[in-house]
């Protein structure tokens, strides 16, 4: 077939026209994938900022840094038993909770019920000191504490306490230092007196970790946590089991119960008192008489003269501010307000045994659920209302072991994080 030029022609702009067409069609066509491809990275732009604005609380999350407290490796060559974290997603702070185990109600500071206690709130003193000079964190939420109430009293008296132990100890060093090593006459005379410096050390040590690192370091805080009616009610409840408890230990044994356990505040003096009095079980000897004793024995050393004086003089300071401490609770113990003595035992007539465990079981129901859920719940809602009112937004709650479980939930509850530093003794 032959074609003409003018048919030729008319291919040839047709061909033209199509690849005009074509490449406009394929323009547009990349125009839409560019366009596309740029809506589809502003999507994906817009969905990192989305992300990243969900992100942004935690970031901003209040309280502790976590994963480095959260880390066991943070308390190396520590009395740290286990480090386990309770994270709350996006929590308005964290709280770093320590169980504690402390002195048994009742009881005096050497009994041997308080072992235990310590040896925990020794452990416990360090974890905080730690903490503190690692992580800046100061503020320390106690037990027993109530809200609001003030510490400064017992800080104080604690403070001076062991300033006073400070001298006293370090009196007896020098007086190590200024006697000869190999003579054994004073072997036994400087072991009288380390064990005084160890009463001391208990007594401070039962009285709270957190209180004993305040007396030392005055930049410590320590808040309240405790609501003061619910703390009431919890001791007149516990009263009630000890006193059914003291009547079914009589009438197990057909014998009075231990007189130290009904004696009265003002008759149960601390074994230190008894040791300061001469008058210890352990048959230990009065500090005056190893004093005087040391003297006999360094009669030929005349430059010891002085220390032997200090020595005696640092310890009469300690004796009177026991007797102080004395008289103080005796007066407090002639006006008991709420807090009656255990020798008085509302169910001294009541004989019938399977009836008083009834009640005792009972009142054992009830501890459990208005002294631990009951004080649980207080002690977690107090917690957060000082976090969440805390610039810092940092807490330490130094708190019973028992409890542990309990406290946990609820301060989850409340939007915080804990994480839960145990140490060895409370394993």
């Amino acid at each position: 077939m032959s074609i003409s030029k003018s048919h030729l022609v008319v291919i040839v702009l047709s061909s033209l026209g199509f690849l005009a067409l074509f490449s406009v069609v394929y323009a547009y066509s990349d125009s839409m994938k560019l366009d596309k491809i740029s809506k589809n990275k502003k999507v994906i732009k817009s969905q990192k900022s989305t992300s990243t604005n969900k992100k942004e609380p935690k970031k901003a999350q209040k309280g502790l840094p976590q994963v480095k407290l959260a880390s066991s490796s943070a308390y190396t060559k520590l009395p740290v038993a286990d480090v386990e974290t309770h994270r709350i997603q996006n929590s308005s702070g964290t709280v770093v909770l320590i169980p504690q185990s402390h002195k048994s109600p009742g009881s005096s500071e050497s009994d041997k019920v308080n072992d235990k206690p310590t040896k925990a709130q020794k452990q416990i003193y360090r974890i905080l000191e730690h903490i503190k000079n690692k992580f800046g964190v100061k503020d320390i939420l106690a037990e027993g504490k109530i809200v609001n109430e003030d510490e400064k009293e017992k800080v104080a008296s604690m403070k001076k306490l062991k300033e006073m132990r400070d001298t006293f100890a370090r009196n007896v060093n020098k007086l190590k230092q200024n006697t000869t090593k190999e003579d054994t006459r004073y072997r036994d005379q400087f072991e009288e007196l380390n064990q005084f410096i160890k009463k001391i050390d208990r007594k401070l040590y039962l009285a709270g970790a957190p209180y004993l690192l305040k007396a030392n370091d005055s930049s410590i805080k320590i808040a309240g946590i405790e609501d003061k009616k619910l703390r009431q009610k919890s001791k007149k409840i516990v009263r009630n089991y000890l006193y059914q408890q003291d009547r079914i230990k009589d009438l197990k044994s057909n014998e009075p119960s231990n007189k130290l356990m009904l004696m009265s505040k003002k008759k149960k003096l601390v074994k230190l008192m008894e040791l300061l009095q001469g008058s210890d079980n352990n048959s230990q000897a009065e500090v005056p008489q190893v004093l005087t004793k040391l003297d006999q024995n360094t009669a030929e050393n005349s430059n010891i003269d002085q220390i032997i004086e200090d020595t005696k003089q640092s310890y009469n300071k300690i004796k009177s501010y026991y007797l102080k401490k004395q008289r103080e609770t005796k007066l407090k113990d002639d006006n008991p307000g709420d807090t009656p003595s255990r020798a008085n035992n509302p169910y001294d007539k009541v004989n019938d045994l399977e009836k008083l465990q009834l009640m005792h079981k009972k009142t054992e129901d009830k501890i459990n659920e208005v002294i631990k859920d009951g004080r649980n719940v207080a002690v977690a809602e107090n917690t957060a209302d000082y976090i969440n009112s805390n610039p810092t937004s940092k807490g330490i709650l130094v708190f019973g072991a028992q409890h542990k479980e309990g406290v946990i939930k609820e301060l989850n509850k409340q939007n915080l994080s804990v994480i839960v530093i145990t140490p060895e003794i409370m394993r």
